[in-house]
């Protein structure tokens, strides 16, 4: 029988079938992709200095109980700051991760990490297991509230994004309480064969023999990634189009995505249909090769799909996508302001709301244009 094996991840075995697992197929992996080799042509370590985050987790050794925030500036540039990052839902539990002005400075001296909601926790155990050093985090390296530092750092977060050696996505944990290194059901796919016995009639000699035919038992297996809690979170439209590569953690099994491929945990091929990634990602829209076509359909396409996903804050909706549009700057040279584009301005003027009828009321505290297109509670369609 062909198939794969996903690992239980039991709280007896979780640590020895993660290991396992980093071993086998996460760390070949990540070397196969950086070194660019077959599947992997359009992956790039981009390693641009001036793009490091401002703060990261140093996460310190396998059993420690402690983890120190580092500013990475005040460190000086001799240091190899090479970091993993994480996507995630925040939800209700992460309130004691945040850093704050009054914490910063303990902070940097080190805490512990059983304060942290269990998503966190994770991403520590698997950045030591991986072999990183740093992590960077939102909750813990941007100071919350109203004296901290979100308004300067969430420009840069799409540049982080790009610049990280991998993303951890907590792909089906809707609250950062929830974890995603959690048990999972084993189960062996996608290929079996059947034997149909078949009796050999009386008049011939011999003994019975069968027919085998080969049955897919999998289930659909890109489901957990196109209904994940992830897409439903607009910070995470640029926090899973924007890194080189991507570990999807779900109850189904790991996924780990590249720039050029998708494998599925223990699978030995990877899947070379991509198109469908546009349902996950904004990879194919960002990656489409006719930059017209991209600022006159496709950015547009992305405004419309980035309107149905949900922010803690409204307010907050064009820093979410300012690392997108920011990749579109880079590339067409054109001018950009609040979701349009100038070279294709008629196409960002011409919006409604696609399925809430009745006259919309805009914020009257907002100080953004009322023409743009990322408005709170907005279903955009929009082009010529």
């Amino acid at each position: 029988m062909k198939s794969r094996q996903v690992k239980a991840f039991t709280a007896e075995s979780i640590r020895q079938d993660l290991m396992d697992l980093i071993e086998r197929q996460v760390k070949p992996w990540m070397e196969t992709c950086q070194e660019q080799g077959a599947y992997h042509q359009n992956c790039t370590n981009k390693k641009n200095t001036a793009d490091l985050p401002t703060r990261l987790v140093d996460v310190g050794q396998i059993d420690d109980d402690m983890v120190k925030l580092v500013d990475v500036k005040s460190n000086g540039d001799a240091e190899d700051f090479t970091y993993l990052i994480l996507s995630y839902c925040w939800g209700n539990g992460n309130a004691n991760s945040s850093t704050t002005e009054k914490n910063v400075a303990r902070r940097s001296q080190g805490f512990t990490i059983s304060v942290l909601p269990k998503t966190i926790r994770d991403a520590i155990l698997l950045t030591r297991m991986m072999g990183f050093r740093y992590l960077w985090v939102d909750a813990i390296c941007i100071i919350q509230g109203p004296s901290g530092d979100f308004h300067a750092e969430a420009p840069k977060m799409g540049d982080y994004y790009s610049e990280s050696a991998c993303c951890i996505a907590a792909s089906s944990s809707a609250d950062s309480s929830e974890g995603f290194l959690i048990e999972r059901a084993v189960a062996k796919y996608p290929m079996t064969h059947t034997g149909i016995r078949i009796a050999t009639p009386p008049s011939q000699d011999g003994p019975p023999y069968c027919i085998y035919q080969e049955v897919d038992n999998s289930p659909y297996i890109k489901k957990p990634l196109l209904e994940s809690p992830l897409k439903k979170r607009g910070w995470c439209w640029q926090e899973l189009s924007l890194p080189s590569r991507i570990l999807h953690w779900t109850p189904q099994g790991l996924f780990l995505e590249c720039s050029s491929s998708l494998f599925l945990e223990d699978a030995k091929i990877p899947w070379q249909d991509l198109e469908w990634i546009e349902d996950v990602t904004s990879r194919v829209i960002l990656g489409m090769p006719d930059t017209t076509i991209l600022l006159f359909e496709g950015w547009y396409r992305l405004v419309t799909l980035f309107s149905h996903t949900r922010l803690t804050y409204e307010k907050d909706r064009l820093y979410a996508i300012h690392g997108l549009a920011s990749v579109l700057i880079r590339r067409t040279k054109s001018e950009y302001s609040n979701g349009v584009f100038q070279r294709s301005l008629a196409q960002g003027l011409l919006w409604y709301h696609g399925s809430r009828p009745g006259k919309y009321t805009r914020d009257e505290n907002s100080h953004l244009p009322s023409w743009r297109q990322s408005t709170s509670e907005m279903i955009t369609r929009s082009g010529l």
